[in-house]
């Protein structure tokens, strides 16, 4: 049986040979990627998945032969392509209590949102390795037009479908586990499965913007994520 503490945050190919326990494994970090290469061997690898890693987390598998990898394995490779994120809910909460200590600290120079909104997606996206993206779409109208954002390349605007738009419409944080399952979900990037949103408020109520964040791992947010979220973002607007 695996070992979970072998089990990275994020990994990005799993490469396990069928033969042998998972006793000395290599972990490869591509930095620039935020991807990790988990290399171990397990006897038996539905045990090993389905007790380490979150089943519903598992993209596309394949296997080859160790030739076809450019690696000296004693059995087949099997491969499986996806993000996995583990994180209990325990250590999550932990997490998220320290940030808010740390913006509560730290967004007290200004009253400016635009401001707030650039330190809370700079601090959640360096806390979090599977927040994909996060940042902040500003309402404008019927349209949302992107604001301070951490990640790849985003869209500019927003208009008449997506999460964000529904969340500001049905005025609640939305939690989607697979973003494809989801109607008239915008793809700012293929590579985003799962996502939470959580709307920005003034003090009188208005939905001034929303806080969206993508994982490429499908089912990453949780009740926790929307709990601390919704306490994070309430700080954008909050009187110094």
């Amino acid at each position: 049986m695996c070992h979970p503490g072998l089990i990275n945050s994020i990994i990005h190919y799993i490469i396990i040979p069928a033969k042998e326990c998972c006793v000395q494994p290599y972990l490869v970090s591509f930095s620039a990627l935020r991807e990790t290469v988990l290399v171990a061997s397990c006897p038996d690898m539905d045990d090993c998945l389905n007790n380490y890693l979150y089943p519903s987390a598992l993209g596309d598998s394949f296997c080859k032969s160790p030739d076809k990898v450019n690696m000296k394995f004693p059995a087949n490779v099997c491969i499986f392509t996806g993000y996995f994120s583990r994180m209990d809910k325990s250590k999550k909460e932990g997490r998220y209590k320290r940030i808010v200590t740390q913006l509560e600290n730290l967004l007290t120079k200004t009253n400016d949102p635009v401001a707030r909104m650039a330190t809370i997606a700079a601090v959640l996206s360096n806390k979090f390795d599977y927040f994909f993206w996060c940042g902040f779409y500003v309402a404008h109208g019927d349209m949302m037009i992107v604001g301070p954002y951490q990640g790849p390349v985003a869209c500019q605007v927003l208009q008449g479908t997506g999460v964000c738009l529904a969340s500001v419409t049905q005025n609640k944080s939305i939690v989607v586990p697979d973003v494809h399952q989801f109607p008239g979900h915008i793809a700012c990037d293929s590579r985003s499965n799962s996502e939470i949103v959580i709307p920005v408020r003034h003090p009188d109520g208005r939905i001034m913007a929303v806080l969206d964040v993508d994982s490429a791992s499908l089912n990453s947010f949780d009740e926790t994520d929307r709990s601390f979220l919704e306490i994070i973002t309430a700080l954008v607007y909050r009187p110094i």
